[in-house]
């Protein structure tokens, strides 16, 4: 039986990256951090690498119904109730990188979640995410954003 090389569209990823974040001045339960970029990532189809070019990356549902689970709501203790909610989910095209301002709710687990972020207890973030679409770029070729050599799926 031959297996499938290619991505799937449409199905639930997660990335896991280091905690790249700011407290805002303003608002002491408010932060913003790097909720994903583009790293490689090994993938049992190749390397896979999230496009963040301009109007590569579909924030509407994170930004009308997205909220912060602690460990994807899997966390017998947490649950899924949402720990923080997402003031805002930009791309920063210099950086090619989603960034959020995340304002953390006044219960004390979030409480404990926010302090263990400032304390640098907890050292990574994970997003959950589906692609619609990918580019497969051959080895020695680049991406159509020229940004990425082959082999790869963008």
């Amino acid at each position: 039986m031959t297996r499938n090389r290619t991505p799937t569209t449409g199905r639930t990823e997660y990335r896991v990256s280091g905690l790249d974040f700011r407290a805002l001045e303003s608002d002491e339960r408010t932060i913003e951090l790097s909720v994903s970029s583009e790293q490689p990532v090994d993938r049992w189809f190749g390397q896979e690498i999230l496009a963040h070019d301009k109007g590569a990356v579909d924030l509407k549902r994170l930004t009308d119904v997205g909220s912060v689970l602690f460990s994807h709501g899997r966390d017998p203790l947490y649950g899924r109730m949402p720990i923080a909610k997402i003031l805002s989910a930009t791309i920063d095209e210099s950086k090619h990188q989603l960034r959020a301002q995340l304002q953390f709710d006044t219960d004390e687990r979030s409480e404990a979640v926010l302090q263990k972020i400032k304390s640098g207890m907890l050292k990574g973030v994970s997003i959950g995410y589906a692609v619609s679409n990918w580019e497969e770029v051959k080895a020695g070729k680049k991406s159509t954003n020229g940004r990425v050599t082959g082999p790869a799926y963008v």
